[in-house]
C-alpha cells in the first residue's frame, strides 16, 4: 500500500525535477544537485515545483476541450446497445459500445 502511494507522489516530482534540469539547468545534474544542497532539498523542491505543478491555463483548457469533446461524442457517435445486468432494484442497465469510436474520432481530426 505505501509503495503506490510513494509512486504516485513522486512520480510528478520527479518529473518536474528532471524538466527543471533539462530547461533551467542545461541538463546538468550537477548543477541540479547544487540547487538542492544550497537551498535544502525541501525548499529547493518546492520552489521548483510550485510555478509549474498545477499546470498552466492553456494546458487545463487544452484539457477541457478534450473531456468535453469526447462526452459530447460518447453520446452522439452510433454503437450498438447491451443490457446490462439486472439490479436489485430491478433496473436494467443500458449501455452503448461506442467508446473506440469515441476515442478514435478526436484522433482522426
Amino acid at each position: 500500500m505505501v509503495g503506490p502511494v510513494l509512486l504516485m507522489i513522486l512520480a510528478p516530482v520527479s518529473a518536474i525535477l528532471v524538466w527543471h534540469t533539462h530547461v533551467a539547468l542545461g541538463g546538468s545534474l550537477t548543477a541540479l544537485v547544487n540547487e538542492l544542497g544550497e537551498h535544502g532539498i525541501v525548499s529547493a523542491i518546492v520552489a521548483i515545483c510550485r510555478p509549474v505543478f498545477f499546470g498552466s491555463v492553456p494546458a487545463w483548457t487544452a484539457i477541457a476541450i478534450f473531456v468535453g469533446t469526447e462526452l459530447l461524442l460518447v453520446r452522439i457517435v452510433p454503437g450498438a446497445t447491451f443490457h446490462g445486468p439486472t439490479t436489485p432494484t430491478g433496473h436494467v442497465p443500458v449501455h452503448r459500445a461506442n467508446g473506440v469510436a469515441a476515442f478514435a474520432v478526436p484522433i482522426a481530426l
